[in-house]
C-alpha cells in the first residue's frame, strides 16, 4: 500500500523552471500518494498556467501550509537552502526526508554559510538520503557527511520533449551550416543571476563577439535568456548579426535550438557568490545538445565524466581567446561540426534520457523512504 508523502518546494510550479516541471510530474505520475506543497508567494499564478498544461496533476500541487503537511510519512526537497528552510517543519512532525543536492541553491564547496547549511541538514536523524549529481559533489558529501546514505546520478531531469521520436526525427534531420543553410548560428543561453553575469560568462561571450562577427562572416550570435540590450552598453554589433531573443519557455526555446549550429557557455565557478559553481553541463547547455547544437564550454572543476574533447564535445576555457579560437575553429570545418553536434547529442540523450535520469531517482527516493519504513509508490 503506498504512503502519503510530499515533495517541499519554494518554486514550484513555476514551468519556466522545467527540469522540476519534468521530475515532479514523473513522480506525481507513479505515485497516487504524493502531494507537492509549495511557498511561493506567486503559487496561484504559477497553477493557472501548470494547470493549462497539466490539468491531471493541478489539484495535487497545493499551498504549504503546517496543517496540510500534517499527516504525510515522507518528504523530499531539492536544493540545500530548501531543506534548511524547510527543517524545522520536518522536525515538527518527525517527517523523515531525502533531498537531492544540486549545485545552486545555496550549496557552495567551502564556503562557510553553505557548510553550516549542510552540516544542520546532514546532522538530522530524519535525514535518509541524498543524491548528488555531479562528482564534486558526491567526493564534497563523502568528505563533509560520511555517515550520510547517498547515491549519485550525473546530471539533471531534462524535459521529456527532448526524448520524443519526433523530437529525435527533426534533431537528426535539423538544418546544418554549410550543408542546409548560410548561417553559422551560435547562442548563448543563461539566466541572469548577477548584474554583469560573470558566473554565467557574459562578460567573456560579449568581449568575443566582435572577434568572432569580424572573424567568420557567415556567423549570427543569438542571446537567449535574462540578458538583453543593455547588457551591450556602447554596443556598435550590427543588429543583423547578434539576435537577442529574451526569455523563453521550453516549447520555444526548442524550437530556437533546432536551428543552433553551436552553444558556448564560458561559465565560471565562484562568482556569483563563493563557493558557487554551475553543474556540468548546464541544463541550456543539454538541451542544445539534445537538439543537435555542438557545445563549446567550459569545465573548470573537471566535473565531465562522459564527454571527448574534440570527439563529442569541444572544451573552452573561460577566457575570450579560447572562445574565440575554439568557435572560429569549427567555423572553418562545418562537417566537424555537424559531426560533433551528432556525437554530442547521442552521448547526451544515453546519459539523459529519462529511463536512467527518473529510473535512478526513483529507486534512490523508494530507499530512502523504505530506511523510515514507508513505502512511496514508485515502482519499489
Amino acid at each position: 500500500m503506498t504512503d502519503q508523502w510530499c515533495i517541499l518546494d519554494d518554486m514550484f510550479p513555476n514551468v519556466l523552471s522545467a527540469f522540476r516541471v519534468a521530475e515532479y510530474n514523473a513522480y506525481l505520475t507513479a505515485s497516487p500518494g504524493l502531494t507537492i506543497f509549495s511557498s511561493h508567494p506567486s503559487l496561484p499564478q504559477f497553477k493557472v498556467t501548470y494547470a493549462g498544461l497539466y490539468p491531471e496533476f493541478a489539484e495535487r500541487v497545493q499551498p504549504l501550509t503546517d496543517q496540510a503537511v500534517a499527516g504525510h510519512r515522507f518528504a523530499y526537497l531539492i536544493f540545500l537552502n530548501n531543506v534548511n528552510r524547510f527543517l524545522n517543519g520536518l522536525q515538527l512532525f518527525k517527517m523523515p526526508f531525502a533531498f537531492t543536492l544540486y549545485p545552486g541553491g545555496g550549496f557552495g564547496l567551502n564556503e562557510a554559510e553553505s557548510d553550516a547549511k549542510l552540516l544542520r541538514v546532514t546532522a538530522s536523524n530524519l535525514l535518509q538520503g541524498v543524491l548528488a549529481t555531479q562528482t564534486v559533489t558526491d567526493a564534497y558529501l563523502a568528505e563533509k557527511a560520511p555517515h550520510v546514505p547517498r547515491d549519485f546520478v550525473f546530471g539533471g531531469v531534462i524535459h521529456p520533449a527532448y526524448f520524443t521520436a519526433e523530437h529525435q526525427v527533426e534533431a537528426t534531420h535539423r538544418p546544418r551550416y554549410g550543408r542546409d543553410k548560410p548561417h553559422f548560428d551560435v547562442c548563448f543561453v543563461a539566466e541572469k543571476y548577477m548584474p554583469d553575469g560573470a558566473n554565467k560568462g557574459w562578460p567573456v561571450f560579449a568581449a568575443a563577439a566582435q572577434q568572432l562577427i569580424a572573424g567568420c562572416q557567415d556567423i549570427r550570435l543569438h542571446v537567449i535568456g535574462g540578458f538583453g540590450e543593455e547588457d551591450l552598453p556602447g554596443c556598435t554589433l550590427p543588429l543583423e548579426r547578434v539576435i537577442l531573443h529574451g526569455r523563453v519557455q521550453t516549447h520555444t526555446l526548442r524550437r530556437l535550438l533546432l536551428q543552433m549550429d553551436a552553444i558556448v557557455s564560458p561559465n565560471e565557478p565562484f562568482k556569483l557568490h563563493p563557493g558557487n559553481f554551475d553543474g556540468f553541463p548546464t541544463g541550456c547547455c543539454v538541451e542544445a545538445s539534445l537538439c543537435g547544437a555542438a557545445m563549446m564550454i567550459s569545465d573548470v572543476l573537471g566535473m565531465n565524466c562522459i564527454y571527448r574533447d574534440g570527439e563529442d564535445i569541444g572544451l573552452i576555457e573561460p577566457n575570450v581567446p579560447s572562445l574565440v579560437h575554439r568557435v572560429l575553429e569549427f567555423a572553418r570545418d562545418p562537417d566537424e561540426l555537424a559531426r560533433i553536434g551528432e556525437a554530442g547529442r547521442r552521448v547526451t540523450h544515453a546519459a539523459l534520457h529519462p529511463a536512467l535520469q527518473i529510473g535512478r531517482r526513483k529507486a534512490f527516493l523508494s530507499a530512502a523512504a523504505a530506511r523510515a519504513g514507508v513505502s512511496l509508490g514508485l515502482g519499489d
